[in-house]
């Protein structure tokens, strides 16, 4: 893999690049997040809690998603290296209709911002691959 292509680089443990390429030192940390619960509150398991990091993790998503200088093209995030890659697997399990997915992809969702062009996209909530926009 090419570590400018926004992705680990597997020769040298934890090189990373940020979306801007820009190396990042510390380890990769990630956390999961149920975007497209049915639930009417995006924030359904923000519950209250006593522990600061918890607290500081739920109030920096809030802040990140409402931030839009922190918004990128979803292809700094998504490369067209990484949706190559799945549209080959999804060929060898010979799913249907990838002309029409790779257009999609070449013509629009690719140029979208990642926050105000997908997660907050009504008529994305409304198709129920994210329900944060279905809420705003």
């Amino acid at each position: 893999m090419d570590p400018t292509a926004n992705e680990t680089d597997q020769t040298s443990q934890n090189h990373v690049t940020s979306a801007k390429n820009v190396p990042v030192s510390a380890p990769t940390r990630a956390a999961s997040w149920n975007i497209a619960a049915i639930n009417n509150n995006p924030f359904e398991y923000w519950i209250t809690n006593t522990d600061p990091d918890y607290n500081e993790l739920m109030q920096g998503v809030q802040e990140f998603i409402e931030n839009k200088d922190c918004d990128v093209v979803i292809h700094e995030i998504f490369t067209q290296s990484m949706f190559d890659e799945l549209l080959d697997e999804l060929r060898n399990q010979k799913v249907s209709g990838l002309e029409e997915l790779e257009a999609f992809w070449n013509n629009d969702y690719k140029k979208r911002m990642a926050i105000r062009g997908f997660l907050k996209d009504k008529t994305i909530g409304n198709k129920r691959l994210s329900s944060l926009s279905r809420f705003m």
